[in-house]
């Protein structure tokens, strides 16, 4: 297994007071639209994968 290099990404400082003024409930429903996001994205990628592949052959009796 190849080891990979950590990568730490910042928020931009507007962002971090964009974020502070919001209310947990705000917060929740942007954290909740962004793991629909990353489902469907996630999703697509991997229907993709299953398609690229050859199906196995089907097992004779």
């Amino acid at each position: 297994m190849t080891s990979r290099q950590t990568v730490v990404e910042m928020m931009d400082p507007m962002m971090v007071e964009i974020m502070r003024n919001k209310t947990p409930a705000e917060r929740l429903a942007i954290a909740c639209g962004m793991w629909e996001s990353a489902r469907v994205i996630i999703g697509g990628t991997v229907r993709g994968q299953r398609l690229a592949r050859p199906s196995p052959p089907v097992p004779k009796e």
